[in-house]
């Protein structure tokens, strides 16, 4: 008897410890890099969000692969994901390895390359329309245009111009602003495209070096981030020559840039309220709710797509561009 009791006890053991117990109430949240040309919510702003509701939060970076990542969250007993995609296919792979736990997740960054909705019920995505990012950002640079605060510099009715880390023939803004244009019969080159992996200071040593060589031809200059457009306008500023400036997204050097008139507009999205939603769907799923409690939202094949904002200067702004464009 004492034998089969031994037995029993080290089978409980071997079975515990094939898989560790997770709780839904500690979430890990895995950001993205910085890399996407879909927009990424901040890691602090999604920390203090998910904390807000009582979950408590534990952060994992990757370090190896983003399926390291999960296997060491889910040994740790994380039993909620928060994960940003930087390709769309990264969402298969964290799937493969929470759906036979039964363990849910909210993806945000990169949409993914499959409907959520046939990969597993409990997964769920919170992004951006970023094709619609760039064609607000295209229809307010097009009455730029028209306005001359974006000069036709050798009048040949063809927008010459730059690309700082927005891939023109890639990036899918880019190629909706750039469309927008060419509905109006405003046909573009690209003089320049430079990569400056989203560092401001790189950024603005590889616009000072282009502006050097062929800044007297570029007639507008398109950003990635906010940041690549501070460091951008650094260097236009520097330079003394007149090139407009846009970039997308929203945060206090959007602001800034917008209310001296470096920059002319700027596309974005409403980054604090998808963090918010993020937060309450993981808040929903650890309480296993409907994940729309709350909201007044509504899915599709379990995503939602938030809206965009166009960011429009100061009426108080210094128009550089045009001051330059009505001197010639």
């Amino acid at each position: 008897m004492k034998k089969l009791f031994v037995l029993f006890l080290l089978a409980c053991l071997v079975l515990s410890g094939c898989g560790a117990r997770t709780d839904a109430r500690q979430v890990a949240l895995i950001p993205a890099p910085p890399l996407s040309e879909y927009p990424l919510p901040p890691a602090e702003k999604l920390t203090q969000a998910l904390s807000d509701r009582q979950l408590a939060v534990s952060t994992y970076e990757r370090a190896n692969s983003l399926e390291t990542a999960v296997e060491q969250a889910l040994s740790e007993g994380c039993g909620l994901f928060v994960v940003g995609l930087a390709s769309p296919n990264e969402a298969t792979s964290v799937i493969n390895l929470l759906q036979p736990k039964g363990v849910p997740v909210v993806f945000y960054g990169t949409a993914p390359s499959a409907s959520l909705s046939a990969l597993y019920d409990k997964a769920w995505y919170i992004g951006a329309n970023i094709e619609k990012q760039g064609e607000l950002l295209g229809e307010a640079l097009v009455e730029d245009y028209r306005a001359g605060r974006i000069p036709d510099k050798n009048a040949d009715r063809l927008l010459q111009f730059a690309a700082l880390d927005l891939d023109s023939e890639l990036d899918k803004r880019g190629l909706a602003t750039l469309r927008i244009f060419e509905n109006h019969g405003i046909f573009s080159n690209e003089l320049a495209f430079l990569q400056s992996a989203r560092d401001e200071e790189t950024a603005y040593i590889q616009v000072q070096q282009m502006l050097a060589q062929q800044g007297n031809s570029v007639e507008l200059l398109l950003a990635a981030t906010p940041e690549l457009a501070a460091g951008a306008a650094r260097a236009i500023a520097e330079s003394g020559i007149s090139v407009p400036l846009a970039t997308f997204g929203e945060n206090e050097k959007t602001q800034e840039l917008l209310s001296s008139g470096a920059l002319l507009n700027s596309a974005a999205y409403h980054t604090d309220t998808a963090v918010q939603m993020i937060a309450a769907f993981a808040s929903n799923a650890s309480e296993k709710k409907p994940i729309t409690d709350g909201l007044s939202v509504y899915l599709s094949g379990n995503s939602i797509i938030t809206d965009c904002i166009l960011l429009a200067p100061a009426p108080d702004a210094v128009d550089t561009s045009a001051a330059a464009a009505s001197e010639e």
